[in-house]
């Protein structure tokens, strides 16, 4: 079995283009890329993002703190609690 982290491979489907063959991504898969690029967004290293990633409310909660100036590595452990 695969020891890769189930989010990671959600997250590494999604960006595998569709053939014949594979299945399409899941809601959860979508939603596990959706926050990943919004947590990048927000200046998270991909590490940082993916250890946030299944939190619900992370992409709000690391935005607001983005807007109000906190820094990407206070961002994460602040929210990595």
């Amino acid at each position: 079995m695969d020891s890769t982290p189930y989010v990671l491979r959600a997250f590494y489907a999604v960006g595998v283009p569709a053939t014949k063959h594979a299945q399409k991504p899941t809601e959860f898969e979508r939603l596990m890329k959706y926050r990943f690029e919004e947590l990048l967004a927000v200046g998270l290293a991909p590490d940082q993002a993916i250890a946030l990633i299944e939190k619900p409310d992370i992409v709000h909660e690391a935005r607001n703190l983005a807007v109000r100036g906190c820094p990407p590595q206070i961002i994460a452990k602040l929210l990595g609690d």
